[in-house]
This record gives C-alpha cells, structure tokens and sequence, in this order.
C-alpha cells in the first residue's frame, strides 16, 4: 500500500518536473528578435483587415509587394510593402490619400517608411472567387482593376523558420 501511494506521488512529481523542463527550454530559446517579427507580421495582417475600398488607390500586388489602401488613425492612407531580398528587409510606405493625386516627388516627401530587417524571405499569394471554374484559385499578381482579392498568404522566412498566414480580407 505505501509503495503504491510513493508510486503515485513520484510519477506526479517526475510529470511537472518534465514539464518544467520544457516551458524553461521554450522560454530560453525565445528571442526578441523572434517576437518582433512576429508582431511585424501582425502589423501587415492589421493593415490587411482595416483594408477600404478607394478606387484611387485600389488593390495590386506582386510575390515580393502589395498595396492598399486602409484606415490609419482618423484617416486613409495607401500602405505600400515591399521585400528587398538584397537587403532582406521589408519595407513599409505610408501615404495619406490626400497626397495620392501629387507627383511622385511630392509623394515621397509626405510618405512614412519604416523597415523590418532581418526577414530572409517573404512572398504573397492573392486568394480569389474565379467565376469561370466556379471556385476559389490562388495568383501570383494582383492588378488593380481587378476589385478586391479575398485573402492574402504571407510567406515569411526569419532565421531559418518559415511562418505562413492567410489573412481574410473583411471588406471583400
């Protein structure tokens, strides 16, 4: 009876010490760097989400750059991503759409741009309804007198881990 009883409490003490073991290996192999790039793409996914149909700017994208118009603040603005594999940084531009109609010039003296280094990799894909087939299809591009895509699929790579995310887009 006692040898069955210290079974009991041994094999409940080595489980949580086994546990432990893992939340402190997950814990110490986390990064901030790591945190970071995953906050970066839910900062994408945001932007994404809070997508508005203005036909100024409308929708368009390639595998390595996207752009929309979203809401930011108290006002619209176009967000431009675009990867440099050269530089394996992302970039994110920011114009009010009240500056859309000025010279590129212009533009680019009221844009915000700020960079997400350290990304290995990145591509889109643009989710879509194909009338014709009568079902959903995946393309590579996205031009902008198509109307609004139905989702987006991040590809990320980030020190060697590759992280993929479908993001919906509401107002489609």
């Amino acid at each position: 009876m006692v040898a069955t009883i210290f079974s009991i409490i041994a094999l409940g003490l080595g489980t949580t010490f086994i546990s432990g073991m893992k939340i402190w290996d997950k814990a110490r192999n986390w990064s901030f760097d790591r945190s970071n790039f995953i906050l970066d793409l839910e900062t994408i996914s945001t932007d994404l989400r809070q997508s508005a149909p203005v036909t100024a700017v409308g929708f368009e994208g390639t595998s390595k750059e996207i752009s929309f118009s979203t809401v930011s603040g108290n006002s619209i603005v176009k967000i431009t991503y675009a990867f440099d594999p050269e530089k394996k940084a992302l970039s994110r531009k920011e114009i009010d759409i009240k500056y859309i109609s000025q010279s590129e010039d212009q533009q680019e003296k009221q844009d915000k741009e700020k960079q997400f280094p350290g990304w290995e990799d990145f591509s889109l894909t643009y989710l879509y309804y194909d009338s014709e087939k009568g079902s959903y299809a995946w393309a590579d591009t996205w031009e902008k007198g198509r109307g609004i895509f139905t989702a987006v699929k991040l590809k990320a790579t980030f020190k060697g881990e590759q992280f993929v995310k479908t993001v919906f887009i509401p107002v489609s």
